[in-house]
C-alpha cells in the first residue's frame, strides 16, 4: 500500500526508493503505529509511522518515511551524542530525498524537527554540498545539526523534553 501511495513520490527519489527497498529486502518493515505513539524506528529496521502526523499529505509521509530512514543506514553509537548525531542523519537525509525530488519536480517535506529550525538543518546540508558531499563535510554537517536539534528539538514521542534530555535519562 504504501508504495502505491508514494508511487509519485518513489519516482521522483530513486534514493528513497533505494532505502526503502534495501528495508524491506533485509527484513525490515514499515507500519503505522499507535495514534499519538509517534513516528521512530524499533531494533534498527522497522519504521512505525504515527497515523496521527499523515494528514492525508503525501508530501509529509514520504518525508517522515526519509526521516526515519536516514535512522537506518549509518549505525551510531548507543550514547546521547550518538543519538544526536543519529538525528542528524536522518535530517541529513531527509534533506537529500526532497532535494533529489524537487530537482524531478515532486515536493516532499522536510519533516526533520520543527519548522522554526529547518533553516539550520537546510544551512549545514548546503555546506556540505558545497564542500562536495566529502565524508569530512558529511560529519561537519552532522555535528551542527545534532548540536542544535539536542536542546531545540523534542522526540515526538515524548514532546515535553528536548532530544538531549531523552538521549540522557529517556522518556
Amino acid at each position: 500500500m504504501l508504495y502505491y501511495r508514494l508511487r509519485k513520490e518513489l519516482e521522483a527519489s530513486p534514493l528513497l526508493r533505494r532505502q526503502l527497498d534495501n528495508l524491506l529486502e533485509s527484513g525490515g518493515s514499515v507500519q503505522y503505529g499507535k495514534p499519538g505513539g509517534g513516528t521512530y524506528v524499533n531494533g534498527g529496521k522497522d519504521i512505525y509511522l504515527d497515523p496521527k502526523l499523515n494528514t492525508g499529505n503525501n508530501s509529509v509521509l514520504a518525508g517522515m518515511l526519509a526521516h526515519e530512514l536516514g535512522h537506518t543506514l549509518r549505525p551510531r553509537p548507543a550514547t546521547p551524542d550518538g543519538g544526536l548525531l543519529g538525528e542528524a542523519d536522518a535530517a541529513l537525509n531527509n534533506l537529500t530525498v526532497a532535494q533529489e525530488a524537487a530537482a524531478n519536480g515532486v515536493q516532499i517535506a522536510v519533516s526533520s524537527g520543527s519548522s522554526k529550525n529547518v533553516a539550520v538543518y537546510r544551512a549545514a546540508y548546503d555546506e556540505f554540498v558545497a564542500a562536495g558531499k566529502t565524508a569530512a563535510a558529511y560529519e561537519a554537517a552532522a555535528r551542527k545539526i545534532a548540536d542544535h536539534w539536542g536542546v531545540n528539538e523534542s522526540p515526538s514521542t515524548c514532546p515535553t523534553i528536548n532530544y538531549l534530555q531523552y538521549y540522557t535519562k529517556g522518556c
